[in-house]
């Protein structure tokens, strides 16, 4: 089941498009059997769970909350989330929850060719990596992030690679940074 929850009003969102867009990045990364929850909101609202979840007193583009928290160990590979079966019978299969600032992202890439709807998919997609065990703390790590997310947008043909690489070179720009 896929569960989109938009209670920001400041910014039109296509919630059909993109609805459809992350059911496809469910086929691409075979986990469309899992539940995900996603939460269209402002920055307010995410700048506070950024502070719960993890110390960081400012908005963001996305927050992950992952379900499983099953990880492989250093230097083994991840191969997806796996179903939880507890106890009572039924497995459980669920992804987790995306929280994505729609205002953020509306400035963060206003100034690209591309519509809002399609910087949100991205962002999602961006997010999903995280759902799935990337994560960009190491040059190392970054860099796998990054060929699964291209992976990701080429199945999806909804950015170019022009986009994929400026948005690499912001990604890039905002890690020496910190």
């Amino acid at each position: 089941m896929l569960t989109i929850k938009n209670t920001q009003k400041k910014f039109p969102v296509n919630i059909p498009f993109f609805k459809h867009q992350v059911s496809c990045i469910k086929q691409i990364l075979k986990v469309q059997d899992y539940d995900l929850s996603i939460w269209l909101t402002t920055n307010s609202t995410i700048r506070k769970w950024n502070k719960i979840l993890r110390g960081i007193n400012k908005p963001t583009d996305v927050l992950a909350i992952p379900f499983t928290v099953d990880l492989p160990e250093e230097n083994q590979k991840f191969t997806g989330p796996k179903p939880i079966k507890p106890d009572w019978g039924e497995e459980i299969r669920d992804l987790g929850d995306l929280m994505l600032s729609v205002e953020y992202i509306h400035k963060k890439y206003r100034l690209s060719k591309y519509s809002l709807n399609e910087s949100l998919v991205h962002v999602a997609n961006h997010g999903f990596c995280h759902l799935m065990g990337y994560d960009h703390e190491t040059q190392q790590d970054y860099v796998k992030m990054r060929r699964k997310e291209r992976y990701v947008l080429s199945k999806l043909k909804i950015l170019n690679d022009n986009l994929i690489a400026e948005i690499a070179n912001k990604k890039t720009q905002d890690i020496n940074r910190e």
